[in-house]
């Protein structure tokens, strides 16, 4: 078993209140757990209204399977036409 960790942060330019900001944010958990196989959550960057941190997290038999997935999510993220996606880290925990 094999659980790898996506964390990657975002800058929401048209936020103009943490209502937007939340909005842009949970559209994006949304997008994601959509379409792939991941869990999602803010992790950062509660209280500023123009940036979050995120990450997301796979289970998978296979380390490279797991890592395949988290790098669509990252391609996905970078296409998002209402944030601009900053650094990100990858994570294998086991």
């Amino acid at each position: 078993m094999h659980v790898s960790v996506l964390k990657f942060a975002v800058t929401i330019p048209d936020a103009g209140s943490l209502k937007s900001k939340r909005r842009v944010v949970k559209s994006l958990k949304e997008r994601l757990t959509a379409r792939f196989p991941v869990s999602v959550a803010e992790v950062g960057g509660h209280d500023l209204w123009n940036y979050a941190e995120v990450a997301a997290a796979v289970v998978g038999r296979e380390g490279s399977w797991c890592g395949e997935v988290l790098e669509e999510v990252r391609a996905f993220a970078a296409r998002a036409p209402d944030l601009v996606l900053g650094t990100c880290e990858f994570e294998d925990l086991l």
